[in-house]
């Protein structure tokens, strides 16, 4: 008879650090990364923002105009009218995958397990309701920010990466 894991996967703590940009977050969950071997961090996935390729294994997931390839995150700044939206969709899409890839890992065998999560799906939530007040986007993103609202609220549901505190 095979043993059981210790854990479930629903039974891992899940922790979100949350903040501002350059608050620390990064610095922090680097600290906790090296504290605890059955902690589990989940970093912001920046690189990927950084250096959007049609090769991942994220790329359905990708507009075409993401496809062409690029810095998202460095768009976004030069000219937020245009990219804020594509680029808070995209954030979170990447956050999203890497938190639920990481629940398949080494955490499964662990007493005490924990994961970190730097940010977490509310965050991403916040950020789109937001966007959709500001006056100058020239996107109409209400149809956009729906469906992003309504897979949010199916994750949430569902419990993968809710954090618990």
């Amino acid at each position: 008879m095979a043993t059981q894991p210790k854990r479930s996967r629903s039974s891992v703590k899940k922790i979100a650090i949350e903040g501002n940009i350059a608050a620390g977050k990064s610095t922090f969950v680097n600290i906790l990364k090296k504290a605890r071997e059955e902690w589990e961090v989940v970093p912001e996935p920046v690189a990927k923002w950084c250096n959007v390729q049609d090769s991942h294994d994220d790329s359905e997931e990708l507009t075409s105009s993401q496809k062409s390839g690029g810095n998202l995150l460095q768009m976004m700044y030069e000219k937020p009218e245009r990219w804020s939206f594509t680029f808070q969709a995209y954030a979170c899409l990447s956050r999203i995958r890497a938190q639920v890839k990481s629940l398949e890992g080494k955490l499964k065998e662990a007493e005490n397990a924990a994961i970190f999560f730097e940010r977490s799906v509310y965050s991403d939530r916040t950020e789109f309701e937001y966007l959709q007040k500001i006056p100058i986007l020239t996107l109409d993103v209400n149809e956009d920010f729906k469906g992003n609202r309504d897979k949010h609220e199916n994750m949430i549901e569902k419990g993968y990466i809710t954090p618990e505190g």
